[in-house]
């Protein structure tokens, strides 16, 4: 395995890595959250407006770092998406460059003027066998029409 490879499976770890953490601060905060909610109840029920006042900016800026979280979560896939996108240009890059190396060396073995002659000399023989078989039917009924003899004519299709 080459140390690019390597480099981008390290990578890729940290990246899922961060990601889970991100997951696991999430989980923190919608709990925080839910709590939060519970407390603006209970001093709604007590009548605290002021408190009430202050949970709820609590709650609010709580929101607003939760929503933070899944954009830069989202932020985080897109990078490890674009690292892998790229790691497989890399690979596809160095298949067509293998082929191509192959693809060489075929065409210094063969050359195009050799092929096109076999190519010339192949559809020039095989017009001439078309010929022959075509005359050979020609011939072959109008023996059978000449003779009148239908029975033959069934066999010989036959």
């Amino acid at each position: 395995m080459s140390g690019r490879n390597k480099e981008m499976r390290k990578n890729g770890k940290a990246l899922n890595k961060t990601h889970r953490e991100m997951e696991h601060e999430r989980e923190k905060l919608e709990k925080e959250e839910h709590n939060l909610e519970l407390a603006i109840q209970r001093a709604a029920k007590k009548g605290d407006k002021q408190t009430c006042t202050i949970l709820a900016k609590q709650l609010v800026n709580l929101r607003k770092t939760k929503t933070r979280s899944y954009g830069a979560s989202a932020k985080v896939s897109a990078v490890k998406t674009q690292a892998k996108t790229m790691q497989s240009t890399k690979t596809l890059a160095t298949a067509m460059g293998s082929k191509t190396k192959g693809m060489v060396a075929m065409n210094k073995q063969m050359s195009t003027e050799k092929v096109d002659q076999i190519t010339q000399k192949y559809g020039s023989e095989s017009a001439k066998s078309d010929r022959k078989q075509e005359s050979m039917d020609d011939t072959l009924e109008d023996l059978l029409t000449e003779s009148g003899d239908e029975e033959e004519e069934t066999r010989a299709i036959k």
